[in-house]
């Protein structure tokens, strides 16, 4: 494999003077290259390194073809995600939801979770949607509200 030198310094006799290339001014085409190797968790710490590389980020998709594992403590309101390419580290999400500890997942897309709370005290499920990575939730109509007693939730 070709090395490329990315990063210089101008050397004197009195020693190191300054970089002749900075990261930040990497070829787009060479940044874009380098963003589809990288796996979701590198991606993301990669495209916080500064606005060129964010810009380069956004025309590229982290090559993750493993999906992540989460899983929801009993009662508690944050989530354990699994992500086998790093082994041996599990991330905690924030306080995701206050109810999520009694949430069941029904269906997935992307980053986003429906999820739904069952309360036997009323004999209802409370549905929502969550993103796990921005903490962003979305509270849908509850099915009786939508379908009255007559709808049944399978997941």
């Amino acid at each position: 494999m070709a090395s490329h030198v990315v990063s210089a310094m101008a050397v004197t006799p009195s020693g190191p003077k300054r970089n002749l290339h900075c990261w930040s001014e990497l070829p787009l085409d060479l940044m874009r290259l380098v963003f589809e190797r990288l796996g979701f968790a590198d991606f993301e710490r990669a495209k916080s390194i500064c606005p060129s590389w964010r810009s380069a980020s956004r025309q590229s998709k982290p090559n993750n073809q493993i999906p992540w594992m989460f899983l929801i403590p009993k009662d508690k309101n944050y989530g354990l995600l699994f992500n086998p390419e790093e082994k041996d580290k599990v991330y905690k999400t924030q306080d995701a939801s206050n109810d999520l500890g009694k949430s069941s997942c029904v269906a997935t897309y992307g980053s986003w979770l429906l999820l739904i709370t069952y309360t036997e005290e009323v004999y209802l499920y409370n549905p929502y949607i969550l993103n796990l990575l921005i903490g962003e939730r979305i509270n849908v109509p509850s099915f009786d509200q939508i379908m009255g007693s007559s709808l049944r939730c399978c997941g």
